[in-house]
């Protein structure tokens, strides 16, 4: 399992709306393009967005609202086309005048995730670190 965090300078709340700004997707989510809504209201629980993979192949991918504790948790699934399902967790932790986010993110396979050994996981971790600071220069903006 990956796991990130990243002090912003905003309170969860303003994280949170970022969050729940279905546009803004493509914005924080390394390798996200072409967002569009797919069914429900981002990001009530069962609603879904789906993107383009960004480069050559450009894969459709859909992500869905597994659960969501409005504005200290939300729990994804990202069903990245032939690839196996990714679960993500971002926790909104208040700290000082800001907030801490924390990313979890491993294969929901448990083989797969076991599979993916330290190798996969440091990719995961590298692509997160990014994502989790483009998330802080949008909720700090």
């Amino acid at each position: 399992m990956a796991v990130d965090e990243i002090y912003v300078k905003a309170p969860p709340e303003r994280v949170f709306a970022v969050l729940s700004d279905r546009t803004q997707y493509q914005n924080w989510v390394v390798g996200t393009e072409d967002t569009a809504e797919a069914e429900g209201e981002w990001p009530e629980v069962g609603s879904t967005l789906r993107y383009t993979v960004a480069g050559p192949l450009k894969l459709s991918n859909r992500t869905v609202v597994e659960a969501v504790d409005e504005p200290h948790r939300l729990e994804l699934k990202a069903k990245a086309g032939p690839f196996p399902d990714a679960a993500i967790t971002l926790d909104l932790i208040t700290e000082g005048a800001g907030t801490r986010v924390r990313m979890h993110e491993r294969p929901a396979n448990g083989v797969v995730n076991a599979l993916a050994g330290p190798v996969g996981h440091f990719a995961l971790s590298r692509r997160n670190k990014e994502a989790l600071d483009r998330l802080r220069k949008l909720a700090e903006s």
